[in-house]
Parts: structure tokens; sequence; C-alpha cells
């Protein structure tokens, strides 16, 4: 699924242009099967992005 919206493009923009930089603490904890176990990291501006640490969510 793609998700474009009026948001995910000026963020995408502002990104670009090096306005707007994603806070270090800016992800969630959610409960979700994955192969390293049942908690997962998740970018909150990247609905599919999920990852083992905050670290490794990271751009």
């Amino acid at each position: 699924m793609n998700f474009y919206n009026t948001f995910t493009v000026r963020l995408q923009v502002e990104q670009m242009l090096g306005l707007w930089d994603q806070a270090h603490d800016d992800w969630w904890q959610v409960k979700k099967r994955a192969p390293w176990g049942p908690i997962c990291f998740q970018d909150p501006y990247r609905r599919g992005i999920f990852a083992k640490s905050p670290q490794v969510s990271e751009r």
C-alpha cells in the first residue's frame, strides 16, 4: 500500500531541502510478530518500516 498524501509529499520535499530533521527519539514501540521477537520499533513517518531497535530504524 502506498500512503501518499499532502503531508507525506511536503515531508519529502522538506527532507530534500534540509528543512526537516527527524528527532533522535521519534519512534514508536509496537507489538508485532517479527523474526527477532514480539517487540518492534516503528518509524511514525514510514508506516512499513519496523526494526529490532530504535538505532536500527534511524536513517
